[in-house]
């Protein structure tokens, strides 16, 4: 499976397309294409993905991006962020107890220091990296790359429930 057709298409919108791209650094965008190039070639589907989004969310908008979710594999939980939380809003029956409880941290690492270590993948505004980011929360190839999970090694959400108590779930 290659991608040169989506490679040569984000690299036409970053180069010739979107005046949004004429603002950023030039070694920036040719370093960031340079490593898509790369992943051209690989079977690593959500590595390129991620690298794309992080090509495109050097524009600084919001309408350059990509909406990964019809095309990753995620975990069967749903999390939406309300305000500077995330929240997990769906699981299946064996953490369904756990629905409506609030994301504190995975494998250790607080909630706030993944969105940090994610705002490089996330396109538009701050408002809309709020948005958006939850979704890397369930991707387990994006945890990998912000250096939170791997094959080997469960993730444990570390929760604090609706009526304020702290648990923690394994997935």
């Amino acid at each position: 499976m290659g991608f040169d057709a989506d490679y040569e298409l984000i690299r036409n919108i970053a180069l010739h397309r979107d005046p949004a791209f004429d603002a950023v650094n030039k070694a920036d965008l040719e370093a960031s294409l340079r490593v898509l190039k790369a992943l051209t070639t690989t079977n690593n589907k959500d590595h390129f993905i991620l690298s794309a989004m992080k090509v495109l969310a050097l524009a600084g908008n919001g309408h350059t991006r990509i909406i990964p979710n019809t095309a990753i594999t995620i975990v069967p939980y749903r999390f939406v962020a309300l305000g500077p939380h995330v929240f997990l809003t769906d699981a299946p029956e064996i953490h369904s107890a756990h629905v409506d409880s609030q994301v504190l941290a995975i494998n250790e690492t607080s909630v706030e220091d993944i969105f940090r270590a994610a705002l490089p993948y996330l396109a538009g505004t701050h408002a809309r990296h709020r948005v958006i980011f939850p979704i890397m929360l369930a991707w387990p190839s994006a945890l990998s790359k912000l250096g939170l999970s791997s094959a080997q090694r469960d993730l444990v959400f570390e929760m604090k429930t609706p009526s304020g108590d702290l648990d923690e779930i394994t997935v």
